[in-house]
């Protein structure tokens, strides 16, 4: 790789799990467009033209991390490195580096340069923490910390909280993984796209609520069955406890939704009419306490009843 200025990624992995989680900080570093440099210890080091997706990326691997029940602790700094070979080195890996050492698990340590690179982008928050002395660093070092859990005064889960709603929300977001995505469909939010679709989706997607149906990105739908999936087993003892109330039939209708099916798909399939199956989906919700189908894709893949093989 030739020299050029790029934004390092610098993430430690969880040690009993260090290996599993290669794999899926791999895939956020390939979706994000990174490229990985070189094992760093038991943790990985990464490189990205766009400092924007580097911050995405540490963001994403934060999340997923969190789901599994753990924090990473990820370092990041922007320039011009040197190579040798497809190994690089040189002070913005080294910062990069020692900004991981730094950071406690589920942190995310940026340089002020970091921050300046991505502070025009409004739904990522980074707040400056003053400088620092990093060990092998002979400069003190200006710092930040990337924000990428929810704000508490998310709207919709107050829409959506009340008893006699009848608001279907669907959400707009910058990027395909953020800190709010599994919060807002786990509250009942019916779809999430991102700010960029065209027009005529973001019009379906509101057509698509309104028939009780949800629509997905379909980068966040991936997201989401494989943040779920990751981690989701079989019930050992075949009917997870919380689906013990469907019938056969109700259980093959929600086993359909959490495949993302439409209702008109569910009819042709099921060789029904679309308003019984509207009677089935809404028999599924209400049993399952659950007010949108998006909210039976979760439950579906945290109760192992649906997997990615199954």
């Amino acid at each position: 790789m030739e020299p050029s200025f790029v934004t390092i990624l610098s993430c430690d992995l969880p040690a009993p799990d260090a290996r599993r989680y290669l794999v899926t900080v791999r895939a956020s570093i390939a979706d994000h467009g990174g490229r990985e440099v070189k094992p760093a210890g038991a943790g990985l080091l990464a490189t990205f033209t766009s400092p924007v997706a580097a911050v995405r990326c540490a963001v994403t691997m934060q999340i997923d991390a969190e789901a599994a029940g753990h924090g990473l602790c990820v370092g990041l700094d922007a320039g011009e490195p040197l190579a040798d070979g497809d190994n690089l080195y040189g002070e913005p890996i080294s910062v990069a580096g020692r900004l991981c050492d730094a950071a406690r698990p589920g942190e995310i340590l940026a340089t002020e340069l970091v921050r300046q690179l991505v502070v025009r982008q409004r739904e990522i928050r980074v707040h400056p923490r003053g400088s620092v002395r990093l060990k092998g660093v002979a400069e003190t070092v200006a710092i930040a910390t990337v924000a990428w859990r929810a704000e508490p005064d998310e709207a919709a889960e107050r829409i959506l909280a009340a008893p006699d709603h009848h608001t279907a929300v669907v959400m707009l977001t910058t990027f395909d993984l953020n800190e709010y995505v599994y919060e807002a469909l786990r509250i009942g939010a019916s779809g999430f796209l991102l700010k960029d679709a065209p027009a005529d989706r973001l019009l379906d997607a509101i057509r698509a609520a309104a028939r009780g149906d949800a629509l997905l990105a379909p980068s966040i739908t991936r997201r989401l069955i494989g943040h779920f999936a990751g981690a989701a087993r079989p019930s050992p003892g075949g009917l997870p406890d919380e689906l013990a109330g469907l019938t056969e039939r109700e259980l093959e209708v929600f086993r359909m939704m959490a495949r993302g099916m439409s209702n008109a798909e569910l009819a042709a399939e099921l060789v029904l009419t679309e308003n019984t199956v509207k009677t089935h989906v809404a028999r599924v919700l209400g049993k399952l306490g659950l007010r949108a189908r998006v909210q039976a894709v979760v439950l579906a893949y945290e109760t192992g009843f649906v997997t990615r093989e199954g």
